[in-house]
């Protein structure tokens, strides 16, 4: 009699997304994005359905209990499905990214809330099971997630793309588009937001420049994100070489409006004077990446080589 043996699960795959770390089966994908740095929910799955439905909240409050508090939530986060358990048993684990973590198994699903202390976030997550020796890969994934801080640059990974956000830049929306993602992130000061980073990934770029060419692209971009800005001169070629790789693209330069820099001097510190759109082709990826960066002039170069740096 033949012994027939499971079949080898995948091996996991790394995701970064708004400044979480986490290490996942290989065959889920994105499903759903919503939210910003202070609250926001990532939804993963296979080709059927979600696997992994994670939502993230920044704790304002100090000096808590944090045991009580994620009993607290986990409590609030089973109590809210359908079929709710009478007297459910809360184990708490323990994880190295996480202070404390509370689990609830019911109904083919773990429930769990985890809290940073590092960030003041709490992370729930709801994993619906799968087969054994999924749960155990799992199991073991847990042991890599964490929470990157702000005061460090922060790793993306996502879509085949790997890459690195400068410190204090915060994910203030996100948008998941057929074939490509479009991401927003302020720096906010005491008294506002300060500094704007915009990115936008589009894949493939081969189709998109058979449709139209670059300087059409960028222009129809910038129609959507101008804002308070005006443009200077022509819009530019230009070669970037970062890592002895050339990275083709255009850029254009802008200037805050006369008449606002006027009006909102006494604000000067929350609008940045200068702003750069730049539109690159990454040939290996073949994708096009569009950025535009509204902060101080040395911030703006400093901020668009990292970017494209981690890229490589």
């Amino acid at each position: 009699m033949i012994k027939k043996h499971a079949p080898r699960p995948p091996d996991p795959f790394e995701v970064g997304w708004c400044n979480w770390w986490f290490s996942v089966p290989s065959v889920w994908k994105f499903f759903h994005v919503a939210g910003n740095y202070s609250k926001g929910v990532l939804v993963l799955g296979d080709q059927e359905k979600p696997r992994l439905e994670l939502s993230w909240v920044w704790v304002t409050r100090r000096g808590l209990d944090s045991e009580s508090y994620v009993r607290k939530f986990l409590l609030k986060l089973v109590n809210a499905g359908k079929n709710r358990p009478q007297s459910p048993e809360v184990r708490i684990c323990s994880l190295p990214g996480f202070e404390v973590v509370a689990s609830i198994h019911h109904d083919g699903k773990i429930f769990s809330v985890g809290y940073c202390q590092v960030s003041h976030r709490m992370l729930q997550w709801v994993y619906h099971e799968g087969s054994k020796t999924e749960v155990k890969q799992m199991t073991a994934c847990l042991l890599l997630w964490r929470d990157q801080p702000l005061e460090t640059q922060s790793r993306w990974k996502f879509f085949e793309l790997d890459f690195s956000i400068p410190a204090g830049f915060r994910l203030h929306s996100a948008t998941l588009n057929l074939g490509d993602m479009d991401l927003v992130f302020y720096d906010p000061s005491v008294w506002g937001t300060r500094h704007r980073l915009f990115l936008r990934f589009a894949y493939p770029a081969s189709l998109a420049l058979s449709r139209q060419p670059m300087e059409k692209w960028l222009k129809q971009l910038l129609e959507r994100r101008k804002g308070a800005y005006r443009l200077k001169r022509k819009i530019v070629s230009c070669e970037f070489s970062i890592n002895s790789a050339l990275w083709p693209g255009l850029m254009q330069k802008a200037k805050l409006h006369f008449i606002l820099r006027t009006v909102l001097r006494p604000f000067a510190f929350r609008i940045p004077d200068y702003s750069e759109v730049s539109l690159h082709h990454w040939n290996e990826g073949d994708r096009l990446i569009w950025m535009q960066i509204a902060a101080p002039v040395q911030r703006i170069e400093s901020t668009r080589e990292s970017i494209l740096r981690s890229l490589i």
